[in-house]
């Protein structure tokens, strides 16, 4: 029962965000065209580029080295990695705003000058996301599934105050957009920090953070990997298709995320009942959890078909004329979530061994197939080849 009332809780803090995106996207599309859909994905993902290197992933140590300590010295390493990323991004990202105009030509060779004061924006949001990344990652592993619950909720409502004042009564456009992002990033690592505060102590060990490194920075490149499995094919896009189209896609890769929540919240509550039983009796463990993905092999497949029908039904009665081709891309996209399921799945065991040395080398090497066929064959067939 334990372990169903976690998987309900991290779904229902994903999805919860999820269900208020699909209630009041009819009102903001009123507001926002397709183009500044685009727009806003192009931020979005010029953000999560940056968050995933100027924190060292050191958040990572969370979900296996955190386990090497007893309960005081997990406080001091909770401590030491919070102030370690901190440090980090502050750093970089002050170094980052400096650069930004010489560096988003590189990123986005078609992107106008008239955006660039949007990327600028996004960047103060970088300190708190690294800061609210780190929080989650404890809560997890700790179990506090009912705190990131209620986390979810309160940064969901403030969210959408944000955007109806900033986008509906402002007419902000896009620049609303942005600035709802960055208010709610700050506020959510406020809470964060608040349901964290008992695991947290004014301490920093370096060699805790020495013993760390060697297990993140491979991590680096396994999380850039992913990147370029999941972003790459906008950036390229940005070159080829105008960015109401990558808008549309866009959309449709926010209304078939309710599978990856389903996903992710599946994963989230395995993954560290997976380490702790795995130091009592790895061969145990490998055998139920082989019955434990026959099950969710089934599951997945009938959510599937659910969230498949009742997504497409949502947008033909509430959607406007112009959004209506984000209906191509939802079969395929709630697909490559069935498979990211079962990547999961396969990394219990090495991330339990500490073997993520290879890792990188993997998903790299995804993310290059990834990339190459985008360029090959979207200036030829167009969008669809992304999703």
């Amino acid at each position: 029962m334990n372990k169903l009332r976690s998987i309900i809780n991290y779904f229902s803090a994903e999805v919860i965000v999820q269900v208020s995106g699909i209630i009041t996207l009819p009102i903001f599309v009123k507001y926002l065209t397709p183009e500044d859909y685009g727009i806003l994905s192009l931020v979005q993902i010029f953000s999560s580029f940056f968050v995933i290197i100027i924190g060292l992933q050191l958040n990572t140590g969370l979900g296996r080295i955190y386990f090497d300590y007893n309960t005081e010295e997990r406080k001091s390493y909770y401590s030491t990695i919070l102030f370690s990323i901190i440090s980090l991004t502050v750093f970089f990202s002050l170094l980052l705003y400096v650069c930004l105009d010489s560096v988003l030509p590189i990123i986005f060779t078609n992107a106008s000058t008239d955006y660039y004061s949007f990327f600028h924006l996004v960047t103060i949001s970088f300190v708190f996301e690294q800061v609210s990344i780190a929080s989650i990652g404890l809560l997890k592993v700790e179990k506090k599934s009912a705190s990131l619950f209620k986390v979810s909720t309160v940064a969901t409502i403030i969210s959408l105050i944000f955007k109806y004042k900033l986008i509906v009564i402002d007419n902000l456009g896009v620049q609303g957009g942005v600035l709802a992002i960055v208010f709610t990033s700050i506020f959510k690592s406020i809470f964060l920090l608040y349901f964290t505060k008992k695991f947290f102590k004014f301490d920093f060990n370096l060699e805790m953070l020495k013993n760390t490194l060697p297990y993140t920075l491979p991590i680096i490149f396994h999380a850039l990997g992913g990147y370029l499995f999941r972003f790459s094919d906008r950036v390229i896009l940005e070159k080829y298709i105008p960015l109401a189209m990558i808008g549309l896609y866009s959309i449709a890769d926010r209304l078939a995320a309710v599978m990856k929540f389903l996903i992710n919240g599946i994963n989230d509550t395995l993954s560290p009942e997976y380490i702790k039983s795995s130091k009592q009796n790895f061969s145990d463990t490998i055998l139920r959890y082989k019955d434990i993905l026959t099950i969710w092999c089934v599951f997945v497949c009938m959510a599937f078909l659910i969230i498949n029908f009742l997504i497409k039904t949502y947008i033909k009665l509430f959607m406007p004329e112009n959004f209506q081709n984000v209906l191509v891309f939802i079969p395929f996209i709630l697909g490559a979530y069935f498979f990211r399921g079962l990547y999961c799945f396969f990394m219990y065991p090495i991330i339990f061994e500490k073997r993520v040395g290879w890792i990188p080398t993997v998903t790299i090497l995804s993310g290059v197939l990834n990339i190459t066929i985008n360029i090959l064959f979207i200036p030829r067939y167009g969008v669809i080849v992304a999703a």
